[in-house]
């Protein structure tokens, strides 16, 4: 088998996830970064391979994190984290299946002095040690709306009425969740925003939702159910003050900070509460789009950490680009800036 053979196999023996650290897309991205550093600074190929793979240690594991670091701009320990947990997994993959065995890998004692190393180096690299959640997978995103749909489209406003007061499976409650849900899927909000909006803030006839004093188109679909939503919310809530929140628990109350109540659906699909990962994965695909990241914090209300985070998480995913379209694109903005003319 070549040495690239390994990589292919290792990637064909994992199965993808809802959630980007986990995910295909970030396995193939780290084991390419551990491939090209083999490469470059160990002249890896496919003859000797077997003899370099057993040998590596600590030493090595801590120079390919600088090599990373250095060629690749990042800035978080948590990509670093998922970086070795890559390349441990690929060691434990070539012990079991390929017979290629390296005993700094081979326990969890063997593997503590690595650990120790990365530890070091991550401190002397400065890289921002903030614990900060994964995005979820595209996969992730369309079962989430999917459900969601799936609930929505099917309303029922007697239905609803008649059976908000079970203790389980409140179909009110997991009414409003859904449409909660995809307000952050659309948004990428924090769950802290959500109380904000008021009833005044939401234009049924215009089909604009304002959030943080930005007023927001939603499609034609979120329109629709957001509607259906309203003519709920007016049967339960006894309260007509506009300043009332528009988003509300089945006893016509202020959600407030009760999040497990109003992400329920998260946990149903994704077997978690967690909105960030939902929100983080909206807002990569802003950054994306080119949305300005100082808006995108003042919409979602999460702190730079989190935006300077999926940011770094959008640039990893853009190296693996042609390195032909990165330059035409570099060289496309330069040529627009009005420096260029006056140069």
């Amino acid at each position: 088998m070549s040495f690239n053979g390994t990589k292919e196999l290792f990637l064909s023996s994992r199965t993808d996830s809802d959630f980007y650290n986990r995910s295909l897309t970030t396995y193939k991205r780290k084991i390419e970064v551990f491939f090209e550093f083999l490469t470059e600074d160990y002249g890896v190929n496919d003859n000797n391979y077997k003899e370099v793979l057993r040998g590596i240690d600590n030493i090595a594991i801590t120079k390919s994190i600088e090599f990373y670091v250095k060629r690749y701009s990042i800035s978080f320990k948590n990509t670093i984290d998922l970086y070795i947990s890559v390349i441990k997994s690929y060691f434990e993959f070539l012990n079991k299946k390929l017979d290629i065995r390296n005993d700094n890998f081979d326990s969890a004692i063997s593997f503590s002095a690595i650990k120790n190393s990365v530890d070091n180096k991550i401190i002397e690299l400065g890289l921002e040690t903030t614990e900060l959640k994964s995005p979820i997978t595209e996969q992730a995103f369309v079962k989430i709306l999917n459900r969601c749909d799936e609930i929505l489209n099917s309303y029922n406003l007697n239905y609803l009425l008649e059976n908000r007061g079970k203790s389980r499976k409140n179909p009110v409650q997991v009414f409003t969740s859904a449409i909660v849900t995809k307000l952050v899927m659309l948004t990428g909000i924090k769950n802290q925003v959500i109380d904000t909006i008021k009833l005044k803030d939401y234009d049924s006839e215009l089909n604009i939702v304002t959030i943080n004093n930005f007023s927001i188109h939603l499609p034609n679909g979120l329109g629709k159910q957001m509607k259906r939503y309203l003519e709920l919310r007016n049967c339960i809530v006894n309260n007509k003050d506009e300043n009332y929140p528009l988003f509300v628990k089945r006893d016509g109350t202020s959600i407030g900070i009760a999040y497990e109540y109003i992400f329920k659906i998260l946990k149903d699909t994704l077997g978690s509460t967690s909105a960030e990962c939902v929100a983080k994965y909206t807002i990569m695909q802003m950054i994306k789009k080119g949305m300005n990241l100082y808006l995108i914090k003042m919409l979602t209300k999460f702190g730079i950490e989190s935006c300077l985070h999926c940011q770094e998480l959008v640039n990893d995913e853009k190296t693996n680009e042609d390195i032909t379209s990165q330059n035409r694109y570099i060289d496309s903005k330069i040529r627009s800036m009005d420096v260029f003319d006056l140069l």
